[in-house]
């Protein structure tokens, strides 16, 4: 559903400049490389568009105080637009702390695998990771696929609220406290670094609109978005980030959920497969955090603490809207490429719903911290849910902005 909500973030954030366009969601740690045997194409190596100027060399201090340096150990490669966004607030992180604050992305891999990220910042072995998609800490916690936003839960506008809103009197909201309990039990410091709006349902070469097209389905998913299509009948397979394009490919997987359409389409994924949909019912959003060593982050002062918070404020916002915005002129180009967009079902959509919440409420009675934010969660999306349905305009059947005047969108009810 739209809303103003929304029109006001893309509003926001688009003038507060934009520069470049992120990788979203789950489009993962890497640019895709074909490693399995029989892959005869690779992917795109190179982004479309050109990464803004930044710099990481520190100015002199506008007042006397102590540099404080931070091994902040990424996901990503060098050239990707996930990089060139870290590089962004790495120089924003300087600049608005007159150079106290340095605190330099590292490429994957540079000390810490993405796997290791989680358990280095705890441990302190690095002083700062991310960002990764939450789910992938859910090993540790499972109430980290809260966070990540799992099926049929928050739409980005009412994800952003969950988090950011407050009162007059600077208390956090009860989404941001149940996240950073969540952390702190493992010695980090949480900051939220980037909340996605819908990725693209899937990457496929057949289309997945209802319950007996996904029975057999070798299925590449994360975290709930495995769970609930093996529900459906499909078969899940664990394939990593940086193998999934030669797994697509080559016929390893059949069908994988990844990033938005825009990331998707960047990386090359829309010319091996055929088939994608929306509205991303999977994940209507997706959390991901920057992660800080407790300890270390107990040393820094107010003042930096509050600056590093804002900074990455900053970043969500604009990873945010560049991120849509840049999926919303791609989608012409991608239809143009023979790529079919389907929009589910309304039954669909709510299958994918009642499936994926009868699983949290079993999860729930296992957990009760995952208990606890599960039932508020609910009763905050069903409260939000109403009030932007409320605010939806609906005009009539000549306005040029529906989604039914996109050339090549299948599966409306006309």
């Amino acid at each position: 559903m739209k809303s103003k909500v929304l029109m006001v973030l893309i509003a926001l954030t688009l003038c507060l400049s934009m520069g470049f366009a992120i990788l979203t969601g789950c489009a993962g740690a890497a640019t895709p490389k074909p490693t399995t045997p029989g892959a005869t194409t690779a992917p795109p190596t190179t982004a479309k568009t050109t990464a803004p100027p930044t710099t990481t060399t520190a100015p002199a201090p506008t007042k006397a105080g102590q540099v404080y340096t931070l091994r902040w150990q990424t996901g990503w490669t060098t050239g990707t637009a996930n990089w060139w966004c870290t590089k962004e607030l790495a120089a924003n992180l300087l600049a608005a702390s007159g150079g106290r604050i340095v605190m330099d992305p590292l490429p994957v891999g540079s000390i810490l695998n993405t796997q290791e990220i989680f358990d280095g910042v705890q441990t302190g072995a690095i002083e700062a990771g991310g960002p990764l998609n939450d789910c992938n800490y859910s090993g540790k916690d499972t109430q980290f696929e809260l966070s990540c936003q799992p099926p049929g839960t928050f739409q980005a506008p009412v994800h952003l609220a969950y988090l950011f809103y407050g009162n007059d009197v600077g208390e956090r909201s009860k989404g941001w406290t149940f996240r950073h309990n969540l952390f702190a039990k493992f010695n980090i410091y949480s900051v939220v670094l980037g909340n996605f709006y819908a990725e693209a349902e899937y990457l496929a070469n057949k289309p997945l609109l209802k319950p007996a097209d996904w029975k057999g389905i070798l299925w590449r998913g994360t975290g709930m978005t495995t769970t609930v299509p093996v529900a459906f009948g499909a078969k899940g397979v664990n394939i990593p980030n940086q193998d999934l394009y030669s797994a697509l490919q080559t016929g390893v997987v059949d069908a994988a959920e990844l990033g938005t359409i825009y990331s998707n389409d960047l990386q090359g994924y829309y010319d091996i497969t055929k088939y994608t949909a929306f509205p991303g019912i999977h994940k209507l959003s997706e959390g991901s955090t920057l992660l800080i060593n407790m300890d270390y982050w107990k040393k820094l002062p107010p003042d930096l603490q509050k600056i590093i918070e804002m900074c990455c404020a900053y970043y969500s916002l604009r990873s945010y809207s560049n991120g849509v915005v840049s999926s919303a002129f791609d989608i012409d180009t991608v239809i143009k490429k023979g790529v079919h967009v389907d929009y589910e079902s309304s039954d669909m959509q709510e299958l994918w719903r009642s499936t994926s919440w009868k699983i949290l409420d079993d999860m729930a009675t296992k957990n009760p911290s995952f208990k606890e934010e599960w039932e508020y969660m609910k009763t905050w999306q069903i409260t939000m849910d109403r009030y932007n349905d409320l605010e939806t305009p609906r005009y009539g059947a000549n306005y040029p902005g529906q989604m039914s005047f996109i050339p090549g969108i299948g599966g409306l009810t006309k």
